[in-house]
């Protein structure tokens, strides 16, 4: 009964907020992606402007039923920009003035809570490595997240939001992971 007690009064608070906006939580990296690559020698790197950075861009939009999740840096394609930077300076390789940069277009960016009892989230980036201005690679990555969720907006909204940071860490592990970015990369 306290269960649905808390969940009677969770659906209320929201219903009384009316239509809201939430911020994605923080990103947190995946250190064991960073120490695998900090035992190679990778040059150092600059990251472009993320893409696009138009706020009503719809990847920049994500709504959860009557609420909207947005990133505390204006817009998720910076929030992605920013956990790029993140990574590579735990990794000890981001160089804002250097000559090979990573060039990144958001290309998808979701989180479906509409079904009863699972939330999925989706990312589609297209990732370019350019050296002195010139693309030397060129790749897409996907990644999809699924958690548990519920019909009741009380529960699937904050999980869905909680949910935004392991997507994101998600798609840059395979970015981290993927050995041709490696080689690209590499001293």
């Amino acid at each position: 009964m306290n269960s649905f007690r808390l969940l009677l009064i969770s659906a209320l608070v929201l219903l009384m907020t009316g239509c809201g906006a939430l911020k994605a939580p923080a990103y947190s990296p995946d250190y064991q992606a960073l120490d695998s690559l900090k035992n190679k020698k990778l040059v150092n790197v600059s990251v472009a402007q993320v893409e696009p950075r138009n706020p009503k861009h719809e990847v920049n939009i994500i709504p959860l039923r009557a609420m909207s999740l947005v990133a505390e840096q204006g817009t998720f394609s910076a929030y992605l920009e920013s956990a790029l930077i993140e990574d590579l300076s735990q990794m000890g390789v981001y160089q804002a003035d250097s000559d090979i940069q990573i060039s990144v277009v958001l290309v998808e960016n979701n989180i479906d809570i509409s079904s009863f009892s699972t939330g999925v989230g989706k990312i589609v980036i297209n990732l370019e490595i350019l050296k002195s201005e010139s693309p030397t690679f060129q790749k897409e990555y996907v990644a999809t997240t699924e958690f548990e969720s519920s019909f009741a907006g009380a529960v699937a909204i904050p999980k869905a939001q909680t949910e935004y940071p392991f997507l994101v860490r998600t798609v840059l592990k395979q970015v981290y992971s993927d050995p041709e970015f490696i080689k690209e990369l590499s001293l």
